[in-house]
């Protein structure tokens, strides 16, 4: 049998009824996954509508959260680079009035970011779903010349 320490509340289980396990789930344990799942309705857009803004002039801040070796080897031109693990240190340097795009190599990293920065009060901050894995528009950097986007 395993036990949780008394002050946990939680009764023993057997250590062979895997299935039992799984089963358990009480309301106290619902109610907590529930309070703790991430918000998922911040705004997102595509590589495809990001482009056709920046041919329309539209001034906007793109963010790229990757790493900085993802980064050197390619990014949209005029990118503002804040690894996503500096960010919660140097999100001030961005202006949370501004219109932001927040972009990573396949959407999950700006996904996260975008959620911090909407809870810091970046109200413009929107995620490009699927990120620079779907992005056609012009690219800077190391292995800009071998992607001929």
């Amino acid at each position: 049998m395993v036990r949780a320490p008394p002050e946990a509340g939680i009764p023993p289980i057997r250590a062979e009824s895997h299935g039992e396990v799984a089963c358990r789930k009480s309301k106290d344990y619902e109610r907590r996954r529930l309070v703790a799942k991430p918000e998922t309705n911040y705004p997102e857009t595509t590589a495809d509508e990001v482009v056709a803004r920046m041919r329309a002039g539209e001034a906007m801040v793109l963010l790229d959260v990757r790493t900085m070796s993802e980064f050197r080897a390619y990014h949209i031109p005029g990118a503002v680079h804040i690894p996503i693990d500096e960010l919660a240190l140097r999100y001030s340097e961005l202006d949370a009035g501004a219109p932001t795009v927040v972009v990573c190599e396949h959407g999950v990293r700006s996904a996260i970011a975008t959620h911090f920065l909407r809870h810091l009060g970046f109200e413009g901050c929107i995620n490009m779903r699927h990120g620079m894995s779907d992005w056609r528009g012009p690219v800077e950097g190391l292995m800009s010349y071998a992607l001929d986007r």
